[in-house]
C-alpha cells in the first residue's frame, strides 16, 4: 500500500511541477511522471497475481496438513523412523517454512500482496 502511496504523490508532483513550469525543459516533471507510473503499473498487475499463487499455496498447505493428520490417524509416528515418516517430518518442515514465511510478509509493506487467509492458518505439529 505504501508503494501505492508514494508513487502516485510522485506522478501528482511530477504534475504540478509540469503546469507549475520550474524548470524550462521539463525532464524532471517528466520522469516523476513516468518512472512511478511503470512502478505503480508493475504493483498493480502483480498484486493479483501473486494473491493467486498464495491461494494456491494456502490450499496446498490445508491438503498437507490434513494428509499428515489422515496418515498420524493410522499410526504413522515420528518414533519409528521409517521411510513414510521421514517423508511426512520433511513434508511438515516444508509447509512449516512455507507458513512462517508468508506470515513475516504479511507483517511488512507488502501485506497487500498476501491475503488476509494466511492468518487462519496454524503450523503442523
Amino acid at each position: 500500500m505504501i508503494i501505492i502511496l508514494c508513487c502516485s504523490f510522485l506522478i501528482i508532483l511530477g504534475i504540478i511541477i509540469l503546469r507549475a513550469k520550474f524548470f524550462e525543459d521539463a525532464i524532471v516533471g517528466g520522469l516523476l511522471i513516468i518512472l512511478p507510473g511503470i512502478v505503480l503499473s508493475i504493483a498493480l498487475i502483480l498484486i493479483p497475481m501473486q494473491r493467486m499463487c498464495i491461494y494456491s499455496e494456502i490450499k496446498q498447505f490445508q491438503i498437507a496438513q490434513e494428509t499428515i493428520s489422515n496418515a498420524r490417524k493410522n499410526g504413522l509416528t515420528v518414533n519409528t523412523l521409517t521411510i513414510e515418516n521421514v517423508a511426512i517430518l520433511q513434508k511438515i518442515i516444508d509447509a512449516n517454512k512455507w507458513l512462517v514465511n508468508a506470515k513475516y510478509w504479511k507483517t511488512t509493506i507488502f501485506s497487500l500482496w498476501i491475503p488476509d487467509e494466511i492468518n487462519n492458518l496454524s503450523e503442523i505439529k
